[in-house]
């Protein structure tokens, strides 16, 4: 990764844009304008979702650690799953155990590797 605790946005072809943690809105914004993307409300972290793009934000505060906002009506494509696979690899520790529900969910990690992470992570569910 670019460096520790990168946040950013990643698109459904597994583009990554880095943006602090901070600017996910404006960031969000930006893409949103330049590619076109509709937008029903003027709220584009939603409207990034909705078109399959996964936040990748740091919480700094209760259960520190990487989480991945998501559209619950969308999976991950092949190319995040990738993407995430290696960012998970590479920042492990630094993952939540909201965020290590989240790449369950995505599909990124299976039942049994979940179930070995909780298990080493004491995590209650």
């Amino acid at each position: 990764m670019e460096d520790l605790f990168s946040t950013g946005w990643l698109s459904p072809d597994g583009e990554y844009i880095h943006c602090s943690t901070m600017d996910h809105y404006s960031v969000a914004t930006d893409i949103v304008e330049e590619r076109n993307i509709p937008c029903e409300s003027s709220y584009y972290l939603d409207a990034l979702t909705e078109h399959g793009w996964i936040q990748i934000s740091f919480q700094r505060l209760l259960g520190h650690g990487y989480i991945f906002l998501y559209d619950g009506n969308n999976h991950a494509t092949d190319a995040q799953k990738e993407f995430l696979r290696k960012y998970f690899d590479e920042e492990e520790e630094w993952v939540s155990e909201q965020g290590i529900r989240d790449l369950r969910y995505l599909g990124v990690i299976d039942d049994e590797e979940f179930q070995t992470i909780k298990d080493k992570r004491g995590m209650k569910w």
